[in-house]
């Protein structure tokens, strides 16, 4: 609850919510409603221009630079951050440690630093790990970034997976409903991967051009695959597994309308039923 208190009245915001908590966005101190009232008036100087300083560090600074702030919010936002930054230098994986334990240890020591830099007090301690931020991050600038280029190379095989298996499908099921018989048109719909990560799928279509123009065959994104022996192809013991396969999951045009139909029906004699109930 330290982070309700004000440094001034030591009064809790968090057991008097209506005391608002206020933080310089100069020195980033906090202070509560009412002691930013005694410091700079009601009103600042009628436009928050009146100048003051910070009861704490005795800053110099006005009435405008604090902000009605929300302590848990401020902890989560700096966690989010350190985290990130964390993260982004200690960015090993499974595959870099001899065995799971080991791996396990260097998740548990992220956290840790994680934890001291949010959550600490020691401001030494925090310094210290700091210092040690820098200086791995110095000191391993290569393996960080292949680091970085293999989970970047994971993610984009994960994401192209997921959309050449789903297709448009379900993009075509939202455009149309089950009982619409408008057609649509596939050209412009594209799966929601492809916008969102646009830039993976440009930098693929870039590649498969120079790979064309140079008269090189595309690498597949599998590293495993060699030949075009080695692409895993599935087999089908009839016409009907062939057809049911070049749709997303199974589901063919018939089980989507009969679904959709199934729904709307469930959903009018519901609201029938509710109308008889509320007319007796």
């Amino acid at each position: 609850m330290d982070n309700y208190e004000c440094p001034v009245c030591y009064e809790s915001c968090y057991y008097h919510p209506e005391r608002k908590l206020f933080h310089s966005d100069v020195c980033k101190h906090r202070i509560c409603g009412s002691c930013l009232h005694i410091h700079f008036g009601e009103n600042g100087g009628g436009r928050g221009e009146r100048r003051g300083f910070c009861p704490v560090c005795r800053t110099s600074l006005t009435r405008a630079n604090y902000k009605e702030t929300d302590p848990d919010m401020e902890v989560l936002e700096t966690e989010k951050e350190i985290r990130k930054r964390v993260e982004a230098i200690y960015n090993s994986t499974r595959e870099r440690f001899p065995d799971t334990p080991a791996y396990d240890d260097y998740r548990e020591k992220k956290e840790d630093i994680v934890y001291q830099l949010v959550s600490g007090t020691d401001e030494a301690v925090k310094r210290k790990l700091e210092a040690e931020l820098r200086a791995y991050e110095r000191q391993n600038t290569k393996l960080i970034k292949e680091n970085k280029e293999e989970r970047k190379q994971r993610e984009k095989e994960k994401i192209f997976q997921i959309v050449q298996r789903e297709g448009i499908f379900y993009e075509v099921v939202k455009r149309r409903p089950a009982l619409s018989r408008t057609a649509v048109d596939k050209d412009q719909l594209v799966h929601p991967l492809e916008r969102q990560y646009a830039p993976y799928f440009q930098e693929e279509q870039a590649a498969v051009a120079v790979s064309a123009e140079s008269g090189e065959t595309a690498r597949p994104l599998n590293h495993s695959i060699k030949e075009d022996a080695d692409v895993p192809r599935p087999r089908y013991k009839n016409r009907e597994q062939f057809e049911k396969a070049e749709l997303a999951s199974g589901y063919t045009p018939q089980m989507v309308f009969a679904k959709g139909l199934s729904e709307l029906v469930g959903s009018v004699l519901f609201l029938l039923q509710g109308k008889g109930r509320s007319t007796a």
